[in-house]
């Protein structure tokens, strides 16, 4: 028994030994040099110049572009709810944060009649820049 575990030992040993002499030329074990090499932070810099994805700060994304209309110290413009109107401020900025809904269930015939012509006019600008 025991001249069975030697031979199967010998003959395990003598196997590896060959394949290892016929593997060690056709496996190259050397790193090719003229690959580059880079740093974590490289790599990164490379991954944000091709890649959108990345975003420094919120000030790079773009603002959604509104198109408003100002008519009697107020600026009317189209949302996804519907028609908003909002003061202006002494330098003629629109006040975003005092935004209110218009509600055309509420307006006389002359308000509508003016909400319209403000609508009108957003829609020309609108069809103008797809032209």
């Amino acid at each position: 028994m025991l001249y069975v575990a030697l031979a199967l030992t010998v003959l395990l040993l003598t196997s590896l030994y060959v394949n290892w002499i016929m593997l060690k030329d056709d496996v190259d074990m050397t790193i090719n040099a003229s690959m580059p090499t880079y740093s974590q932070s490289e790599v990164h810099q490379m991954q944000k110049m091709h890649d959108n994805s990345f975003r420094e700060t919120k000030e790079e994304e773009e603002k959604p572009f509104v198109r408003v209309a100002i008519y009697d110290g107020k600026a009317y413009w189209v949302g996804q709810e519907g028609l908003f109107t909002a003061p202006l401020d002494e330098e003629e900025e629109v006040e975003y944060d005092l935004k209110q809904l218009v509600d055309a269930h509420s307006m006389n015939q002359q308000e509508l009649d003016t909400m319209l012509e403000i609508l009108d006019a957003l829609k020309e600008d609108d069809y103008e820049d797809r032209n």
